[in-house]
């Protein structure tokens, strides 16, 4: 539940109630919604448990509460200052971490605050639905339904707000790697996600499914950063343990390793990026270095040093003509592939813990500190600089186009953006969001986080 107020309400109490009413209250509701009353009527079975669950729950963490909490210290209060609204917000975070049984008791709230409240109707309904309360859910499609049909208020009554917009919910949540989820790619087409992660393993999804198709196994440390090739045949995968390892996606096998003993990287590989439009591989390190390898040959080809820096990130231009990347220097570099020439983005807060360029390349987000620096890679100037977290921007990703930005952070929140403007947020990860991967039309959303889930999220 998202607050005390609401275990109050759960069991039909004011705030501040004493023990003696929380278990009046308790033993009168257990009684009418214990499951053994309905075992006749499995229609009303599965709701009864639910129910029944939720008052034991709030009865439970009262309880608790009352035993640390003199009652003079916590006196009732009155709590029709929370609004419909609130708890209509407060039901859609639920509905985007899966927790249907709250999120139908603050739809409830709102509609009990608001009889004519569609869009709770519709939202309650739906929770419902996902329950199994299929005869309930209709009830509430039905009453929707009416007070869509009813006469909009006339021009001269007060202007209500607008609906918020459909809430993203937590499709999948996945805890398939035994540590940290620290890095992810999606296929171009997005039918395939690799993940990566600090158990040091790699793996391969059905994103739409949620379902881990292979697991690749040939890192003996963490794992820190993957890429898919831009025909989405191959895998890259490198961490701590300073190798470079290229799989083929279709079998999961590991066809090179890009390592040898006079070349390669000295200190803890932190990112990749394929080359769109050549074989060519790019990766980042903590040694100081940026590389650049030939993937017919398997060798190195280029170096590029940068005295005492940290590289952490970095990403490629889908034009094929730039790569930026940065670290904890004062700096992000954005430098040609064909000509070398590099510029240099001051930086105020390092390190730069995420890079991405739009699919068109027309523009660079870069998050540094709890802000993101939003470049516009044609007129060569900054054109924002997005404050929302607080805490590190670790992840960043684009949505169709470049208007839609969505950014993790240590924060465990995942933030989406558009024009400039932050639009959502999504919670629900426990640890820190590592890693972000969209799909080409946005409507789809990934997440790795340190607390070892995978979530997938999708516009409800």
């Amino acid at each position: 539940m998202a607050s005390f107020y609401d275990y109050y309400q759960v069991l039909g109490l004011d705030p501040g109630s004493s023990k003696a009413e929380i278990k009046k209250a308790y033993r009168t509701l257990a009684q009418q919604w214990h499951p053994d009353k309905f075992a006749h009527d499995p229609a009303q079975l599965n709701q009864a448990q639910a129910k029944f669950a939720l008052i034991k729950e709030a009865y439970e963490q009262l309880i608790q509460l009352d035993a640390f909490e003199p009652e003079s210290s916590f006196p009732k209060v009155s709590v029709d200052f929370v609004s419909a609204d609130k708890y209509y917000q407060d039901g859609v975070a639920y509905l985007q971490v899966d927790s249907y049984t709250q999120a139908i008791a603050s739809f409830t709230q709102a509609i009990r605050k608001q009889p004519d409240y569609l869009d709770a109707y519709r939202a309650r309904a739906f929770a419902l639905e996902k329950l199994g309360f299929n005869l309930q859910a209709e009830a509430d499609f039905t009453k929707a339904a009416e007070l869509q049909t009813q006469p909009q208020p006339s021009p001269t009554a007060p202007e209500s707000a607008p609906s918020p917009r459909p809430p993203w919910r937590c499709i999948h949540s996945v805890s398939s790697h035994k540590a940290a989820v620290s890095a992810m790619a999606l296929t171009p087409d997005g039918s395939k996600l690799v993940t990566g992660s600090h158990d040091q393993t790699l793996k391969i999804w059905n994103p739409q499914m949620g379902r881990v198709l292979k697991t690749l196994k040939g890192h003996d440390r963490a794992i820190c950063t993957v890429a898919v090739s831009g025909d989405g045949k191959l895998i890259a995968s490198a961490g701590v343990d300073q190798t470079i390892r290229i799989w083929a996606m279709h079998s999961g096998k590991q066809v090179q390793v890009l390592r040898s003993l006079f070349s390669g990287h000295s200190d803890t590989i932190t990112a990749l990026a394929f080359h769109p439009n050549s074989p060519l591989l790019i990766s980042a390190s903590q040694d100081w270095t940026v590389r650049l390898w030939d993937l017919n040959t398997g060798k190195e080809i280029e170096v590029l040093k940068h005295q005492g820096e940290a590289i952490l990130a970095l990403a490629v231009n889908p034009t094929g003509k730039a790569i930026a990347y940065g670290g904890t220097g004062k700096h992000l570099t954005l430098r040609s592939l064909k000509t070398g020439k590099a510029r240099l983005l001051p930086i105020q807060k390092p390190p730069v813990l995420s890079i991405a360029f739009s699919p068109e390349g027309d523009r660079l987000a870069a998050g540094y500190g709890n802000e993101i620096l939003l470049w516009d890679c044609d007129r060569k100037k900054t054109i924002a600089k997005l404050k929302g977290h607080h805490k590190p921007v670790s992840a960043l990703a684009f949505g169709s186009g470049h208007q839609v930005l969505v950014s993790g952070s240590h924060d465990k929140t995942i933030q989406r953006w558009q024009g400039g403007e932050r639009v959502e947020t999504l919670s629900g990860h426990r640890g820190e969001i590592l890693a972000l991967a969209c799909n080409s039309d946005g409507q789809m959303i990934i997440s790795g986080s340190a607390d070892k889930t995978v979530k997938i999220w999708q516009r409800a």
